[in-house]
């Protein structure tokens, strides 16, 4: 199976919540494991250039262009292909917005570059693309990852016992 990575997985995976690289790290394990290869196109790098430079502007913070480097890293490791945006894929785009007229321009391009490459499989936290038809996406925030879900409660009623609380 190809699926087309979005952009909030690179971004995901080097952000700074370790329960959601956890989970985004499951979900991509899971996939490799049923020999899923993943493609993307430029559009996922200008965004991830768009998020870190614009952090950049705000903080003078350089530390973002290091952050932007590691994204396309991860781009660039997890993907066996990058497409370019072409002139049809930018009409196809403007089609569907036109129909469509609350999805955003990358969203677009993102589903206008999957149906010119026959690809019906989006990893994405953004749900955006639930209900377009022909589209699946892979959700990998769906479900805790394994070492936050099997993580007994310490505390509070329920299976694990009365509350510790004074009464």
């Amino acid at each position: 199976m190809v699926i087309f990575l979005d952009t909030n997985i690179p971004v995901y995976l080097i952000g700074d919540d370790e329960v959601i690289k956890s989970q985004v790290r499951h979900t991509l394990k899971q996939q490799i494991e049923k020999h899923a290869t993943f493609v993307t196109n430029v559009e996922v790098l200008q965004e991830i250039l768009h998020i870190y430079s614009s952090r950049l502007r705000k903080s003078g913070n350089a530390s973002w262009l290091a952050k932007c480097e590691e994204a396309f890293l991860q781009v660039r490791t997890l993907c066996t292909e990058l497409w370019p945006i072409t002139h049809d894929d930018a009409l196809n785009a403007l089609a569907w917005i036109k129909q469509n007229f609350h999805s955003s321009s990358r969203d677009a391009l993102h589903l206008a570059t999957m149906r010119f490459h026959g690809i019906d499989t989006i990893l994405s936290g953004d749900r955006h693309f639930d209900g377009i038809e022909g589209i699946n996406r892979i959700n990998p925030l769906a479900e805790p990852p394994p070492q936050v879900a099997e993580r007994p409660a310490r505390y509070g009623r329920g299976k694990t016992g009365p509350s510790r609380r004074a009464k």
